[in-house]
């Protein structure tokens, strides 16, 4: 049975091809010592509950010490209209900024386009300026970048089929300008976008719950066309199959190490996500903060659980 693989912006064990000894043109390549930021919208927000593009990449350099980040926000624009929670987008932007910064990225992976590319051909040229806006608000000294092009809409029962056609045509243009924005910058553009034909054993499974958001086997899948596209020191990686469509629970055993590093992946995600989106954020850092803002102080007390699981990442990456 034939399906069709979404190449959208996360087999038992791993197994590891010849080293490559250096970057192919035009691919994305990690350097020992990097910072990597997901800077996005739903698609990276997800990526974090599954954790295949970090195994990924971090099994693909296994010989180099490299952390990751993600500050991406469900339904997020180039204007950040989604992080301002309640305050004005302004303040969302502002906040991401600090985030990014706080980190000290060396390299920081962009995923916009989808979400605007519904303004049509008239929002094209106001998209682009403010994606521009974003990458100069970004910019440190010696921060790369690397874009991730928007994804298509998969076919799926629960989707309209006039729809997805409309939307997988106007995001084309969307996609164009960024591959200029990219070129503009240097940068490598990361595309999971073209659709091809797959028989596998995850044959008649759908890669999204909804044509847009992925399931564990999306991630999943889409991981090796990453894989494709990365300069690695390891080629070949694969990544076990999921059992299910759903993220196993971090605390999962498993005799894979691979698949062990993945759940350490995931547990880091979460110690992160709550370090920077804590559920009371309100009362700790907004407008209620009279209230309950003398916690705040405790939100720090993350950062040494989140080493801690970088310890158990890199030792694993090791093979150790």
């Amino acid at each position: 049975m034939r399906i069709l693989f979404l190449v959208i912006g996360l087999a038992a064990g791993l197994c590891f091809a010849a080293t490559v000894d250096a970057a192919s043109p035009g691919k994305l390549e990690l350097k020992d010592g990097d910072r990597v930021l997901w800077i996005g919208g739903t698609l990276i927000e997800r990526e974090q509950i599954y954790g295949y593009w970090e195994a990924m990449l971090t099994a693909s350099f296994p010989d180099r010490s490299i952390r990751f980040r993600n500050l991406g926000w469900s339904g997020d624009s180039v204007w950040a209209e989604s992080r301002g929670m309640f305050d004005a987008p302004a303040e969302g932007y502002k906040r991401m900024l600090a985030m990014s910064a706080d980190f000290k990225p060396t390299l920081i992976i962009l995923a916009y386009g989808g979400n605007e590319s519904f303004a049509g051909p008239a929002g094209l040229e106001r998209f682009v300026a403010q994606y521009k806006k974003l990458v100069d608000d970004l910019r440190k000294p010696g921060v790369r970048f690397a874009f991730l092009l928007p994804v298509d809409m998969e076919p799926a029962s629960t989707v309209d089929p006039d729809l997805a056609m409309s939307f997988n045509k106007g995001v084309v243009a969307y996609r164009e300008a960024i591959r200029k924005l990219a070129d503009a910058e240097n940068a490598p553009v990361i595309d999971l976008t073209r659709a091809a034909a797959e028989e596998s054993a995850i044959a008649g499974r759908s890669l999204t719950t909804d044509g847009l958001h992925g399931t564990a086997v999306g991630y999943w899948a889409l991981a090796h066309r990453l894989r494709d596209q990365v300069a690695s020191t390891r080629e070949g990686v694969v990544l076990p199959l999921p059992a299910n469509a759903h993220p196993p629970e971090p605390s999962a055993a498993s005799a894979d190490r691979i698949e062990q590093m993945r759940l350490a992946i995931i547990a880091k995600n979460e110690l992160f996500f709550h370090r920077w989106r804590p559920q009371n954020f309100t009362y700790l850092f907004g407008f209620r903060k009279h209230e309950q803002g003398n916690n705040a102080v405790e939100i720090p007390q993350f950062d040494p659980l989140i080493e801690k699981q970088e310890e158990v990442i890199s030792a694993l990456r090791q093979g150790n």
